[in-house]
C-alpha cells in the first residue's frame, strides 16, 4: 500500500474503523488493530503503514506485547503519546489475563500465577520485580510492578516493598521477578535478599509467603526450596 494514500481515499469497508463497526472488531488484523490505536498518520504514512512498520520494526506482534519502555516503540510518526496508547492497549490485556477466570479477588494458585508471569516477563530482557500482596487466606489484594532493571538486575528497597504492603493492608505477600538468562535457580543475591527482606516484613506483621523467579520455561519456589 502506498504510505501516502490517506486511509479517507481507501474503501469504506478497508477502512480499519467503519470494518470494526461493520463487521466486528474481531475481524480486523494485527496491522489494522494497530493502526486503530495509532490514530492519525503522517504526510508520509497513513496509520495503517506506520503500524506495519512498527510490526516489521519489532519483527512480530509478541515481541511488542513484551515491550515496557515507550521509547523502543519511538519511530517517524510514532511518538511519546502513540507509543502510551499502544503500551496501555497491552497492558490492559495483561492485567485481564492475570484475573481471567476468577472473581475480583482472586485466590492465590501457584500455577496460573506462574503461567501468567511466564507470559508476561520469561522472556524480557531486563529484570523485573513483581509484589503479589494477599490475605491470611491467600486472597490476591494487589498487584504492583515494583522495579524494571537491566540484565544485571536491580537494587531493592525494603521500605519500598514494605510501604506497599502496608498501603495493601497485607498479612503476606509473594515476590516474583524474572531472570533474562532463563536459568531460574537464585543466585546468592536473590537468597540473601529475600531472607532479610523476610525479616524486616516480618517486624510489620507481614510474612514472606514465596519468591518465584521466573524464566520462559520453568520457575523456581523458594517456599519449596525450605528458605522461607
Amino acid at each position: 500500500m502506498n504510505g501516502n494514500k490517506t486511509i479517507k481515499n481507501l474503501p469504506h469497508l478497508k477502512r480499519p474503523r467503519e470494518k470494526a463497526l461493520y463487521y466486528g472488531i474481531g475481524s480486523l488484523s494485527d496491522v489494522e488493530l494497530l493502526a486503530l490505536l495509532i490514530g492519525k498518520g503522517t504526510s508520509k504514512d497513513n496509520a495503517i503503514s506506520l503500524a506495519r512498520k512498527l510490526l516489521h520494526k519489532h519483527i512480530s506482534l509478541h515481541n511488542l506485547y513484551r515491550i515496557n519502555d515507550p521509547k523502543l516503540l519511538f519511530m517517524p510518526g510514532i511518538g511519546e503519546v502513540k507509543a502510551l496508547k499502544i503500551l496501555a492497549a497491552f497492558e490492559l490485556n495483561k492485567r485481564l489475563l492475570f484475573l481471567e477466570g476468577t472473581h475480583d479477588r482472586p485466590i492465590y494458585n501457584e500455577m496460573e500465577i506462574v503461567r501468567t508471569f511466564q507470559n508476561r516477563i520469561g522472556r524480557l530482557h531486563k529484570e523485573t520485580l513483581y509484589l503479589l500482596a494477599l490475605t491470611k487466606r491467600n486472597y490476591i489484594i494487589s498487584e504492583k510492578q515494583l522495579y524494571l532493571g537491566t540484565e544485571a538486575g536491580f537494587n531493592l528497597d525494603p521500605k519500598e516493598v514494605v510501604r506497599e504492603l502496608l498501603i495493601a493492608n497485607a498479612d503476606r505477600y509473594i515476590l516474583i521477578h524474572n531472570h533474562p538468562s532463563g536459568h531460574v535457580e537464585p543466585s546468592g543475591d536473590d537468597l540473601t535478599t529475600t531472607i532479610e527482606l523476610a525479616k524486616i516484613s516480618a517486624q510489620f506483621g507481614v510474612t514472606l509467603y514465596d519468591h518465584l523467579i521466573i524464566g520462559a520455561n520453568a520457575y523456581f519456589s523458594l517456599r519449596k526450596l525450605g528458605k522461607l
